[in-house]
């Protein structure tokens, strides 16, 4: 984990101002969320280190919950586009494509500030609705676009492309789950997890 944010400096425009502000509040919290968690990180632990009021949170979030939502869809946004480059980094093979992409998301759940922000606290603090509502980024519906050109490789899933995107989104996530608040062995588990992935989504027959 990196270090204590830098204090807020001030200097340049007040458009300048602002956007510097609002990183370092996110970066601040991004730090304390991924320590201990959103229950018990005050307003007072992230402002203080970077010398800053209630105000100015208040003046970037309506609040605490709206800040933790940022930094979620942030990490889920940064995620996301890590998936997306995988998946093009992989082969012309789209079922391999595919695999990757899912495989890149496993990796991103077993790291400890992802783990804990994003598939453990989100949906406590945000609820599932909300959680689903970030997932429906910009690079969620093109993930979806390799599900299906999957499919119409001959990859081992149903022919329904409805059914088979439910099924790969069910499975990748709950994997994530298992990965992320495994307790012992998290590499183990993410090798276990990574399996299964690649058993379910096979090359044509």
């Amino acid at each position: 984990m990196a270090g204590r944010t830098a204090p807020a400096r001030r200097g340049g425009s007040k458009a300048e101002q602002s956007a510097t502000t609002r990183a370092a509040l996110l970066a601040e919290a991004q730090r304390h969320f991924a320590v201990k968690g959103f229950a018990a990180t005050t307003a007072e632990d992230i402002l203080q280190p970077l010398g800053l009021t209630r105000g100015a949170l208040y003046h970037q979030f309506s609040g605490m919950r709206d800040l933790f939502r940022t930094v979620c869809r942030d990490m889920m946004d940064s995620c996301g586009n890590e998936v997306l480059s995988e998946t093009g980094a992989a082969t012309g093979d789209p079922v391999e494509q595919l695999r990757a992409g899912c495989i890149a998301f496993l990796r991103r759940a077993a790291e400890p500030d992802f783990a804990r922000i994003v598939l453990t606290d989100g949906p406590a603090v945000l609820g599932w609705e909300a959680m689903a509502e970030l997932d429906q980024g910009t690079w969620y519906p093109r993930f979806m676009e390799t599900v299906r050109g999957a499919i119409a490789a001959g990859a081992s899933l149903p022919a329904d492309t409805d059914a088979a995107i439910r099924i790969v989104d069910g499975a990748v996530g709950k994997l994530a789950e298992w990965v992320a608040t495994a307790t012992d062995d998290r590499e183990e588990v993410l090798r276990r997890a990574i399996a299964a992935v690649e058993a379910l989504i096979r090359d044509p027959a």
